[in-house]
């Protein structure tokens, strides 16, 4: 069924010439030519087409549990508030809205882990991973993150966009943190070292993550603070500032630009 220029839905019940709402949407499309532009907010998502418009409910919260093949890396996108820990299963827990649950569900490829969450402007997921075994963890677009455990191969983690992410970890290898975009990132617990790039705004606070050797590549406006016991060793460039805590025998930060290194 179509209606010129209006939306057609996979269900829909008409309220008025040109007008439609949708129960569960599927599909949208325009009659002719014209281009549907969606977009959501409160408790309707709509789609104007062709200046006839058509609202639909979300779907209801929903909670699912997904369980999965192993993985050893965890790829999550979108809008979302996740706890990743180390567990004795490999699963998924996700609460969300019905609609797009349904049609996103999380993949496990080639040892990886893939969740997408909703787009910005839609309610976000909730989600809890449990892994046996996990060694990357690939965090983008805007979701707040809790990464917890002990991590016996290390743990390299890698963060894109905007949000907040917290590590309660424990490795007696190295951990690898690489963060670009907005945002905090905030650690605590110990590890043999610390590789850390850093580019764009925001603040990545480690001072409670205990190391022995720190390496940093700092750039964009970021404000970092690291332990480490025995060196401290990088650049920081841009407009950039560094607190290094623990009191390292060696230290060779170098700055460049209004970028700044305090030892405390």
């Amino acid at each position: 069924m179509k209606f010129s220029p209006t939306v057609l839905f996979t269900t829909m019940l008409l309220l008025a010439p040109g007008v439609s709402l949708a129960d569960n949407s599927v599909s949208v499309s325009c009659s002719g030519n014209g281009s549907a532009v969606a977009s959501s907010a409160g408790s309707y998502a709509s789609v104007n087409c062709s200046g006839q418009s058509a609202a639909m409910p979300r779907g209801v919260p929903v909670t699912k549990k997904f369980k999965l093949q192993n993985y050893s890396t965890l790829s999550v996108s979108g809008t979302y508030n996740l706890i990743a820990k180390l567990g004795s299963e490999n699963s998924v827990t996700i609460t969300g809205d019905s609609n797009y649950l349904a049609k996103n569900e999380p993949t496990v490829r080639d040892a990886g882990l893939q969740i997408s969450g909703p787009g910005n402007g839609e309610s976000s997921y909730d989600i809890v991973v449990l892994a046996t075994s996990l060694e990357k963890v690939r965090l983008s677009g805007a979701g707040n993150a809790e990464v917890t455990g002990y991590f016996p191969s290390g743990l390299s983690l890698k963060v894109s966009g905007a949000g907040n992410t917290k590590l309660d970890v424990a490795t007696e290898q190295s951990i690898h943190i690489q963060r670009s975009g907005a945002g905090t990132i905030s650690g605590a617990g110990s590890a043999a070292s610390l590789q850390l790039e850093a580019s764009g705004a925001g603040a990545v606070n480690l001072r409670n993550l205990k190391v022995k050797n720190a390496s940093i590549e700092i750039s964009g406006a970021v404000s970092l603070s690291i332990c480490a016991s025995q060196s401290a060793t990088g650049t920081i460039t841009g407009a950039s500032s560094a607190k290094v805590y623990c009191e390292p025998a060696e230290r060779a930060i170098s700055t460049k630009g209004s970028s700044s290194v305090r030892y405390r």
